[in-house]
């Protein structure tokens, strides 16, 4: 994965580094809006757990998109489609 090249790349390294402040924002938005209610209950080990467990199944999603965008690449071309 991290030997990817290009523009793709690059994105698909972005959108991994954004799991991390996008689960963060939405652990205190929970906490925002429910700031009374004893069933929420966000600790700090929760929110770690939480977080890992986004960044986990984003790597594993990683490689399948990418061999699932690869075959729709060698199926148009085998059609003579190209993508664009």
């Amino acid at each position: 994965m991290c030997c990817l090249t290009g523009v793709s790349a690059r994105t698909a390294r972005v959108l991994v580094l954004m799991v991390i402040p996008g689960q963060i924002i939405f652990i205190l938005l929970i906490y925002v809006i429910e700031p009374h209610k004893k069933t929420v209950d966000i600790t700090p080990l929760f929110a770690v757990i939480y977080v890992t467990a986004a960044i986990i199944q984003v790597l594993i999603y990683w490689p399948l998109v990418s061999i699932g965008t690869r075959s729709s690449v060698l199926v148009s071309s085998y059609y003579g489609c190209p993508l664009q």
